[in-house]
């Protein structure tokens, strides 16, 4: 049910729907569902509104709605959805079943749809890093952020102080101070497959900075093609060079559409170009919300959607889609990649070895090269070539290009996904 506040509008942190619901499907949520198979290349005018309800259901977030849970704070986790969700969040459910409603004749090809990648690719891989820090040396990271852990939990307070004293002790000690991950390096192993990412960079300084942010100054110098150079100059040559670069949203801006822009802009100054893509530090995302305003920053696509915990499929799908909110019931302008893999639950929460973890990613990208659907991944910049993480990342650019990948970055993909939807779902395609 929708809650107004005093004044009539609507107040979007006490929205809320029933455990378990399935929420009716009127016209525009069935437009919007035929929609988004359209995008697919594929006529979902045959399916019935049972199956139209379930997908509905998957791409609006319905469950996450029915909880204010977070976990760590941060991100809503399928551990607080009920139990199907739950035992879906391992497969991309919708790519199954569209898979399976195809081979019945109820999901027909959209005539004139071609291709659903370019240059007839067999899936995307949408490639992403959060750049939390460039430096191998943190210690003026750490130093600019302890007066801000003035109002962090206590045990966190004495994780900052440790890790200060540790970056101090290795500055001291000669031969100790680690030399900054050399950023060259993961846009070279990108290139030799023709694919790009996207780099999203905090605002510096942060308008509203928190304890759980990072604080790089775009003034840092860092090591970057082969010279030391800021920040700032290497985030141009980033964009000028054909990758994306993108907002990575401060601790605070999930919950304020007015800090997005403004961190937006700053992000948007410093690399020379409009910044049209994000994804909020720490996963912080709430579905009442974080959407709408980014849409209302002037944001187009977004990857938030995923987990910290494991690996996974949140959504149902590894397909982008547009968000469709809830509490204003209508389709938002705001795409979706919801992240599929990400490098710190593999490696930091679940403690994978470089074996294992191959053998995790690559059994999904296979799957979504059998599906022609899309798979978005995240591997931060911190990591060394010698790293286990950084071989695995290496490894999978090498199987997704010999499965016949678009490695796009996600700037790219949701240009893709516009134009199918300018071409293919038009009002003859969505019609009731």
């Amino acid at each position: 049910m929708t809650q107004l506040s005093a004044g009539g509008s609507i107040v979007r942190d006490e929205f809320t729907v029933p455990w378990g619901d399935v929420p009716e499907l009127t016209p525009p949520r069935r437009r919007y569902v035929q929609s988004h198979f359209a995008q697919r290349g594929l006529d979902a005018s045959r399916l019935d509104d049972a199956s139209l309800r379930r997908v509905f259901s998957r791409l609006a977030r319905v469950e996450e709605y029915a909880s204010h849970l977070f976990h760590n704070g941060h991100n809503w986790e399928l551990d607080y959805a009920c139990l199907e969700r739950r035992r879906e969040g391992v497969e991309p459910v919708i790519d199954l079943w569209a898979a399976d409603w195809a081979a019945r004749g109820l999901l027909p090809d959209l005539p004139g749809a071609g291709p659903r990648w370019p240059h007839g690719k067999r899936f995307a891989l949408c490639l992403t890093h959060d750049m939390d820090t460039l430096r191998g040396d943190v210690l003026w990271n750490r130093l600019r952020s302890l007066r801000h852990y003035r109002a962090a939990p206590l045990h966190q307070q004495a994780i900052a102080a440790a890790s200060t004293a540790r970056a101090l002790a290795r500055r001291l000690i000669p031969g100790r101070c680690p030399r900054d991950p050399l950023l060259s390096e993961w846009l070279a192993a990108e290139d030799q497959h023709g694919f790009r990412s996207s780099f999203f960079f905090l605002a510096q300084p942060l308008p509203e900075p928190d304890w759980e942010d990072s604080f790089d100054a775009y003034g840092d110098r860092v090591l970057f093609e082969g010279r030391k150079t800021t920040i700032r100059e290497a985030m141009r040559q980033i964009a000028a060079a054909g990758w994306d670069v993108g907002l990575h949203g401060s601790s605070r801006s999930h919950a304020s559409a007015r800090l997005l822009a403004e961190e937006r802009r700053i992000v948007s100054e410093a690399c020379g170009e409009p910044v049209l893509t994000i994804r909020q530090h720490h996963l912080f995302f709430n579905a009442r919300f974080t959407p709408a305003y980014q849409e209302q920053a002037g944001l187009r696509a977004d990857s938030s959607v995923g987990s910290n915990l494991r690996s996974g499929f949140r959504c149902g799908t590894g397909l982008p889609f547009f968000w469709y909110d809830l509490v204003e019931d209508r389709e938002l302008e705001i795409l979706q990649a919801p992240l599929i893999i990400q490098d710190v639950a593999l490696f930091r929460t679940l403690r994978m070895d470089a074996d294992t973890a191959l053998r995790h990613c690559t059994e999904i990208l296979r799957q979504a090269a059998g599906l022609g659907a899309a798979v978005t991944i995240l591997w931060h910049n911190n990591w060394y070539a010698v790293d286990d993480a950084f071989v695995v990342y290496r490894t999978l650019l090498e199987e997704a290009s010999s499965l016949g990948a678009w490695g796009c970055s996600l700037r790219e993909l949701s240009d893709w996904w516009r134009q199918r939807r300018a071409r293919l779902a038009g009002p003859k395609e969505v019609a009731e």
